[in-house]
């Protein structure tokens, strides 16, 4: 496979297994997932269930700023262990989640910046996710080089102080933005921590103290992406719900087609892997206002340079609808 289609994904803090947003690209050919966490009977537990998967791979890693030692606090709730303590008196472990905050073990371990791990193994990601329970920005402040080459970053949002000494996420903004990203989105739905049982409104309620963040590539940087990278960023908005910017570098690759030398790449698995992405977000918009079904259409067999499967033909195509 050409190397320029490859996506390499670095999942740090991966217990429980492979990121939603990733879930459906598990058998694609082109993805490297890099999965790490500290904890190795979760590090062999992943290994085990993952074992049919060549392109997964789990090490028993933790990730700083620099080389130190620290304690992992296991808590009563794993997904919650932190190498910080849990504070009691947050909106999170005061009354909704306290009998998880309870630390059940520690482990000791050794922590090494993401840097020497990319050095020494001569693999650099493209996408970066870390969900290490208020640890994040050590996690990434570790990692300078490999940011200065990843294409977007999903990491915690809190907005209280969870843990101990944690940061909240201005400070997380702040160092992200310095190192070139923007805030895409986050992931919050309107349901925060509920205060009590009178919600009347069940799409909205509670205090919102904790997410997920997710930065790309700042816009003005987009512009000037290699072709590889703009492509994996296209399939990463479409699993990402960016499909709008998705269509947007579409749009840029289709305008620098014949001048940046990337017909190799139209016909790879990660191409055809877009191509499906963009089929499947378009169908969505058959039944919305305006036109836009009809201008995804077009734009489809212009982007493509293939008819767009309309009526019957999306619904028989064993290519959108696998047996």
């Amino acid at each position: 496979m050409n190397k320029d289609a490859i996506i390499t994904v670095f999942d740090v803090g991966c217990r429980f297994g492979i990121h939603p947003s990733w879930a459906s690209q598990k058998h694609q050919s082109f993805l490297r997932y890099f999965a790490f966490d500290p904890d190795v009977e979760e590090v062999r537990r992943l290994a085990n269930k993952y074992r049919g998967f060549e392109n997964y791979v789990a090490f028993a890693i933790g990730f700083s700023d620099k080389p130190e030692h620290r304690r992992l606090n296991v808590l009563a709730h794993k997904g919650q262990s932190s190498f910080l303590q849990p504070n009691p008196a947050s909106t999170w472990f005061a009354e909704h989640r306290k009998a998880d905050a309870s630390i059940t073990e520690q482990i000791d371990c050794e922590l090494i910046p993401m840097d020497r791990f990319c050095e020494e193994h001569d693999v650099w990601p493209d996408f970066i996710k870390t969900d290490t329970e208020g640890f994040d920005l050590n996690v990434l402040q570790g990692g300078a080089r490999a940011l200065a080459q990843a294409l977007a970053v999903r990491c915690e949002a809190y907005f209280e102080e969870h843990f101990v000494g944690g940061p909240e996420f201005d400070s997380i903004y702040r160092f992200l933005s310095n190192a070139g990203f923007s805030l895409a989105n986050l992931d919050y739905s309107g349901k925060g921590v509920p205060q009590s049982y009178f919600c009347p409104n069940p799409g909205r309620f509670g205090i919102y103290t904790a997410g997920e963040a997710l930065f790309i590539r700042k816009l003005a940087m987009l512009r000037d992406l290699p072709e590889p990278a703009l492509l994996k960023l296209v399939l990463f908005g479409f699993l990402n719900s960016l499909e709008d910017l998705s269509f947007k570098l579409l749009i840029q690759h289709r305008e620098h087609r014949e001048n940046r030398g990337v017909a190799k790449l139209n016909e790879s698995p990660l191409w055809t892997e877009i191509k499906r992405r963009y089929l499947l977000a378009a169908k969505s918009l058959r039944d919305m206002p305006g036109d836009g079904y009809a201008r995804a259409a077009r734009d489809f067999e212009t982007i493509f340079s293939e008819p767009f499967p309309s009526r019957h033909l999306f619904f028989e195509s064993d290519f959108l609808n696998p047996p």
